[in-house]
Parts: C-alpha cells; sequence; structure tokens
C-alpha cells in the first residue's frame, strides 16, 4: 500500500492533467517541504513553482487543489493560506512516512 505523501503526490499529477501539464510523483514529491511551524501544518506545498507550470498565481492555485482534495481520506484538515496547501494529519499520524 502507498504511504500517505504518495497518494498526495498522485493526486497533485491528477490536478496537473486536469490543467493540462505532465507531472510525475516524483516531481510532485519534490515540491512538499515540513513546516517549521507546525501550526502551519504536518506537510507543505508552495505552489510558486506551480505558477510557472499552470500560469496563474501561486495563492489561487492553492486554493483550487485544496478544493480537490475535499474528502480525501487520511488528512484531518487541509488548508490553502496565500501560496501554501497545508496538510494536517492529526496526532501524528502519518508523520513517520513523510
Amino acid at each position: 500500500m502507498s504511504d500517505i505523501k504518495t497518494l498526495i503526490c498522485e493526486k497533485i499529477c491528477e490536478y496537473a492533467v486536469a490543467k493540462g501539464a505532465e507531472m510525475s510523483v516524483a516531481d510532485a514529491e519534490a515540491l512538499f517541504e515540513i513546516p517549521a511551524d507546525s501550526a502551519r501544518g504536518d506537510l507543505a506545498l508552495p505552489c510558486f513553482k506551480l505558477s510557472k507550470v499552470f500560469r496563474s498565481a501561486p495563492n489561487l492555485i492553492s486554493a483550487e487543489i485544496a478544493k480537490s482534495f475535499e474528502g480525501f481520506e487520511g488528512v484531518e484538515k487541509i488548508e490553502a493560506v496565500g501560496p501554501y496547501l497545508n496538510f494536517f494529519f492529526g496526532n501524528g499520524k502519518y508523520l513517520a512516512d513523510l
């Protein structure tokens, strides 16, 4: 079974394809970072690099991707904050997978 980060990256790749771009899971995985402040999530996707690919503002991309994750299992909360898409797993769940 895939780990949660891989599942999230696959969802990002689906978003890319829907926007007419190609992205591998490895490319998507390279975009993520772990926030220094845990109040900003357990995993973050800065959308600056994606803005070049999708020719859109990073804050619009983060908000649009967040909508595509509605009902996504395994994530307690997904929050678009400006150009960042923050993922919260709750109670340290999946943190070892990151």
